[in-house]
């Protein structure tokens, strides 16, 4: 596919707030998708080149970029940097200046979807001392072939901020959209709807009339007619659709990736997609908690009686186990296994199993008063490569293991907990302050669950985690079959997108920070500035010099001592209040924002939007 196509789509988008037309203007690119380009449109429809679990980075500095533009127009690089301090945004700076570029192209070409990725993809395998050089001139030769549009996104796409506010939903949807068309036509009959009159460009006239589920799923046999399928009316049409998101929304929870689910669906149809399962080194999405206010909201949430467990102030830790080999995983799918040569040598010794995925927290404890630790003082252990031995010594973990997904070869995710966890208690030898199942109790009384509530507290914990006896395992969801409670004020975890320099003796540091949430089309929409809770001593705890030289290569924009960031620090966030605020994208405003700690999550993965709405409104 030519890559003018593709940034045409990305215009589109851009040009467009409106949920249901970008799904139709993705479905309708999806459905011109030659196979091989389908990995490649899907990542790059969201300013990726590499997936989830896969964690290179391009690394392209905005100075890089100013460079790479000044090669491949003939600008100089203060005439670039003056435009980029008028627009603050360096696609419309490259737009503008490859249509006044002042050298002619002799060896242009037309860029294709394939090339530009390729590229890309060389950006981040360039380190040392000459990287700056062959990033610049690997994005200029790109640029020089490039119309205006395509340099807008070329450059966009390397500073990894594409702006078209496309999330995992929505992509979701379209898959959806693209292959059953007629299905969601006769869910939305009316032209006006939106995104309807692309869907038409593309739906076939000729109908295959399907009148129950059964028939429905005796045509899921045969993926050449998925297209015509038309539901006799519009309850079956909602019907046939939940059928087809829970199905590809389950393949996704396998695997965590899209493409691979793309790809399936357009090879084999569902039966591609059922056929996709957990794979041992190939991480999924943890699954998460909402909050609860009190043990009464707990209980009625998950029912009873409910398994109650500590809730412990670690990191979460996902275990993939295969024969003598043990790979860990952070909540963000970073692979840590070099960090944490304790915790491999624990689950070797104390875990029997051939193959096993595990979900479990790695929990701090001070060795000389046999306590539990806050996640502040051992948060260390996970960004440190280097002095690994003295650093177990000084930072001790205790592996504590409260679910298991995957075991001998058999799925167990859909599994009702209390199967689960009686493989989990089967399979762990528990050893002190080494590794532990984690502490559980049974109880449909609320004074019990207060009892256990109070004695995680005195122990050093965070709080209780309340779960369903009978619930599955559902990767990446805030499900309500599962919930937490503990006693300090609700936080948020927010990522940094813009920050501000400081003043006086604080000039040499980012010492100010705007905040957002995220909401259900991958926007992240602000919600205040955090300037309280960060020290200015490192060993006090997170300090402004840390901070800054966490932001300082992600900058992608200046203006005075003003900077935009690229959306990947992520820090929890607490407040005194909710407020109604114009000033903020979200229309909400943070009373008080105070730094807690940085959060080891995907800037994905932050508080949504609904939440936060969720949260003012219970004030």
């Amino acid at each position: 596919m030519e890559f003018a196509k593709l940034v045409e789509v990305l215009e589109e988008l851009e040009a467009t707030s409106k949920r249901g037309t970008k799904t139709a203007i993705i479905a309708s690119l999806l459905n011109k998708t030659h196979k091989e380009d389908l990995d490649m449109i899907l990542l790059l429809l969201q300013g990726h080149v590499f997936s989830a679990r896969d964690k290179s980075k391009l690394n392209v500095a905005a100075k890089t970029m100013l460079k790479a533009l000044a090669q491949a127009s003939g600008h100089s690089n203060n005439d670039i940097e003056k435009l980029w301090k008028q627009k603050g945004d360096l696609g419309l700076v490259a737009h503008d200046i490859i249509i006044k570029k002042k050298q002619a192209t002799l060896f242009s070409e037309t860029l294709t979807v394939k090339s530009v990725f390729n590229d890309f993809r060389k950006l981040a395998a360039q380190t040392g001392a000459n990287s700056v050089y062959t990033k610049t001139t690997l994005i200029a030769k790109s640029l020089t072939s490039a119309t205006p549009l395509e340099a807008k996104f070329i450059t966009r796409i390397a500073l990894e901020v594409v702006r078209v506010g496309i999330g995992e939903g929505t992509l979701r949807d379209a898959l959806i959209w693209s292959a059953f068309p007629n299905i969601v036509l006769t869910m939305y009959p009316k032209q006006e709807e939106e995104g309807i009159p692309i869907l038409r460009e593309f739906a076939p006239t000729d109908f295959v009339v399907v009148s129950n589920m059964k028939e429905f799923k005796e045509h899921m046999k045969d993926p050449s007619v998925y297209s015509k399928l038309r539901p006799m009316d519009d309850v079956l049409a909602r019907e046939m659709y939940k059928h087809l998101s829970k199905s590809i929304q389950h393949a996704y929870n396998m695997c965590n990736e899209l493409p691979k689910v793309a790809i399936a669906l357009k090879e084999k149809g569902l039966s591609g997609i059922e056929e996709i399962d957990l794979t041992i080194n190939t991480p999924v999405q943890v699954m998460l908690a909402q909050k609860v206010a009190n043990v009464k909201d707990g209980l009625k949430k998950v029912g009873k009686p409910a398994a109650i467990e500590y809730k412990y102030d670690g990191f979460r830790m996902q275990i993939h186990i295969s024969g003598d080999n043990v790979t860990l995983y952070t909540r963000r799918l970073e692979d840590v296994t070099k960090q944490f040569p304790d915790v491999v040598k624990a689950v070797k010794e104390n875990v029997e199993c051939k193959t096993a995925i595990l979900d479990s927290e790695a929990v701090g404890f001070n060795p000389n008063l046999n306590t539990y630790q806050p996640f502040q003082q051992i948060s260390q252990r996970i960004r440190r490569k280097y002095d690994i031995e003295r650093l177990i010594k000084k930072l001790p973990v205790e592996l504590n293991v409260f679910d298991v997904l995957y075991f001998d070869g058999e799925t167990l995710i859909d599994k009702p907990l209390h199967e689960r966890r009686k493989v989990l208690t089967s399979i762990i030898t528990p050893k002190e302050r080494v590794i532990a199942h984690s502490r559980i109790t049974i109880t449909d009384k609320e004074e019990e669950v207060n009892k256990f509530y109070q004695e995680s507290l005195d122990a050093g914990n965070e709080g209780i985690m309340l779960k369903s006896l009978d619930s599955p395992y559902q990767p990446g969801s805030r499900v309500g079959f599962m919930v937490k409670l503990k006693p300090i004020m609700d936080t948020l975890d927010l990522v940094i997108v813009e920050a501000t320099w400081g003043e006086g003796k604080r000039s040499d540091w980012i010492t100010s920070y705007t905040v957002a949430c995220i909401d259900e089309d991958g926007q992240f929409l602000t919600v205040g500035k955090v300037s309280t809770g960060l020290k200015e001593l490192e060993e006090e705890g997170t300090s402004f010099k840390e901070m800054t030289e966490l932001l300082k290569p992600l900058v992608i924009a200046e203006k005075g001592k003003d900077v935009i960031v690229k959306p990947e620090i992520v820090i929890e966030v607490a407040y005194e209040e909710i407020q109604k605020s114009p000033t903020y994208t979200s229309s909400y405003a943070l009373r008080f924002p105070r730094f807690i700690r940085i959060r080891e999550r995907d800037a994905e993965g932050v508080s949504p939007m609904d939440y936060v709405e969720d949260l003012y409104n219970g004030q």
